[in-house]
């Protein structure tokens, strides 16, 4: 008997245990998950020379002691020291030393891009080559399972094998989405699937991205829209149209009027509108007679075109000025307070209203708005100005601005204007708030951050749509350029080779 005792008594202890255990588990889990709350809870920031880690209440979590970094992916963030680019974990350990790789990516499907000797290839999430940095001249982020790869000019795609499983055939390539990917040959885009077929054919001057299974196309001039079976289903007769937006609205613009028209073609805001904003938070502005206002999606305008400037500051709140007098107003027209209150308490509006609403280059004629933030004055626009050896895409510039090396981008801006330096930038940043808060006000407000993408080595154009690139002037270390990941919502700095074409951004001493 006392023996059955003793072995009851280490059963229910045994039992006990077990349970204390499963719930410490959950409990270091629940912690855990408290702490990192998923991806990106912990945010890039400069000191001015350095970058560190702030958490989402602008805590600084982990002291700015790198030369760059990027955000967190998959828990690690890759980090730049020496020269050289590793990465550590939410906890600020190197879980890969940064000692071997001079380029490295953020980590997508458990794989990295990492570059050594001037060749790319990936690793884990434990340091592994899964694929050696041996053969690629650029790679992609793994998307669906495949990434784009790059050698000798020519793009295709490669499995996590490292097994070339498209040709490498073409002269661009974009990375897979809902099991298709867009690709340009001789200056023609298309769209392939996981098989390697050209669901769209490989002919259209511009193809946008897919949205309810439709893309808008262009082909010698003329619009339409085609399905996922290549088909043309909607032809859209004007002389030029935006990419759609996240509502399937699609901006048009013909004989100088602008207006909005959905997927099946129909004008639901009518072109009568001397310009008119991209839609944001279900408004936009628009001008009309030399006098601006704003819309719904409806088409009705709920502040009547009758103001000299109107600026999107955010909150639901727009600057405006009529004659003399400057104020603030809701969407509905609404007055909420005065410009001099607003500046007393600042951050009300992240930009304000210069003496002069535009800025004509006395070298072209072109005109580009202007932006006051904070002591600064900025174009609201990337460069147009053409120089020698300089591109376009397309023929209109004035969505993404033109091209240039670093060496070009020196000398781009007008007499009075000068290209940004990381002091400049970094003023800007700060403006605005976390990095994330940065990224949204700036590319969907009045700053109008275009995402064009950059020329590799002056040829080839890459991430359009995905990244913005804006050259900044550094006196120790050329080469320096400013990120816009569309992936992350994030802007980061870092240097280029100078050889490639970004834009460029003005800014004015005076």
């Amino acid at each position: 008997m006392p023996n059955d005792k003793l072995q009851i008594r280490i059963i229910l202890n045994f039992k006990l245990m077990k349970h204390i255990y499963t719930f410490l588990i959950i409990l270091l889990l629940a912690i855990a998950c408290n702490r990192h709350g998923g991806e990106f809870t912990l945010i890039p920031y400069s000191d001015g020379e350095k970058w560190g880690f702030k958490d989402q209440n602008k805590s600084i979590i982990l002291e700015a002691k790198y030369d760059d970094t990027y955000a967190f992916s998959e828990g690690l963030a890759a980090v730049k020291t020496n020269g050289k680019w590793g990465y550590i974990n939410y906890d600020g350990k190197e879980v890969i030393a940064p000692v071997k790789y001079e380029q490295a990516g953020s980590f997508s499907e458990g794989l990295c891009m990492v570059c050594q000797n001037g060749l790319w290839g990936f690793i884990n999430l434990k340091g592994k080559e899964v694929i050696p940095p041996e053969k690629f001249d650029r790679v992609g982020n793994f998307s669906e399972g495949l990434a784009m790869a790059c050698l000798d000019g020519k793009y295709g795609y490669i499995n996590k094998k490292g097994k070339i499983v498209i040709d490498l055939k073409y002269d661009f390539a974009r990375d897979f989405a809902d099991n298709r990917a867009k690709v340009m040959q001789n200056q023609r885009f298309g769209f392939v699937d996981k098989k390697g077929n050209e669901v769209v054919p490989v002919k259209y001057d511009m193809a946008g991205e897919f949205f309810n299974e439709l893309v808008l196309t262009r082909q010698n001039s003329q619009w339409a829209l085609v399905n996922t079976d290549g088909d043309e289903v909607v032809d859209l007769k004007y002389n030029y149209v935006w990419d759609i937006d996240n509502h399937g609205f699609y901006k048009v613009f013909n004989n100088g009027k602008y207006g909005f028209v959905n997927q099946d073609g129909k004008e639901i805001v009518l072109l009568k509108y001397d310009f008119a904003e991209d839609f944001e938070s279900n408004i936009a502005m628009v001008k009309r007679h030399g006098k601006f206002g704003v819309i719904e999606r409806s088409g009705r305008e709920i502040i009547a075109p009758v103001f000299d400037k109107l600026f999107r500051s955010g909150d639901g709140i727009v600057m405006f000025q009529a004659g003399n007098h400057k104020g603030f107003i809701d969407y509905y027209g609404n007055p909420v307070i005065d410009n001099d209150v607003a500046q007393a308490i600042g951050n009300v509006a992240t930009f304000g209203i210069p003496d002069s609403d535009t800025f004509t280059d006395p070298r072209d004629g072109y005109e580009y708005p202007l932006l006051t933030i904070g002591n600064q004055t900025w174009m609201g626009s990337n460069l147009v100005f053409e120089m020698d050896g300089s591109k376009c895409f397309d023929t209109d510039c004035s969505k993404y601005g033109r091209y240039y090396t670093y060496e070009m981008a020196q000398n781009a801006c007008p007499e009075g204007w000068r290209l940004p330096n990381k002091t400049d930038w970094n003023t800007l940043l700060n403006a605005q708030g976390s990095t994330t808060e940065a990224y949204s006000l700036l590319t969907s407000g009045d700053f109008n951050m275009s995402l064009g993408g950059y020329y590799f080595n002056s040829q080839t154009l890459e991430g359009m749509d995905d990244y913005g690139y804006l050259w900044l002037y550094d006196e120790n270390e050329e080469g320096t350029c400013v990120w816009f990941n569309s992936y992350t919502n994030t802007i980061l700095q870092f240097t280029s080779d100078n050889n490639h074409l970004r834009n460029v951004r003005c800014v004015s001493d005076n």
